[in-house]
């Protein structure tokens, strides 16, 4: 089956497919970040990133991508 590679609903469920099923993180942020470039008002794309990027168990600190730090904040000025 092939995805709709330019739905940005659909390539982050495959971003959060890939993080929770397959244990691939650093896919999954490739494929958010991918969302996030066709929709950047994707809510579950930022939702789905944010959860990922955030430590659940570790205590080690939030895993934040350069690029995406970078994106918030031209948005925010």
């Amino acid at each position: 089956m092939a995805l709709d590679d330019q739905d940005a609903f659909v390539v982050a469920v495959a971003g959060h497919v890939e993080s929770v099923i397959h244990k691939q993180p650093e896919l999954a942020l490739e494929l958010f970040d991918r969302a996030l470039v066709l929709n950047e008002n994707s809510v579950f794309a930022w939702g789905m990133s944010g959860e990922l990027c955030v430590p659940w168990r570790s205590g080690t600190g939030a895993r934040t991508p350069p690029q995406r730090l970078a994106v918030v904040a031209i948005r925010s000025a």
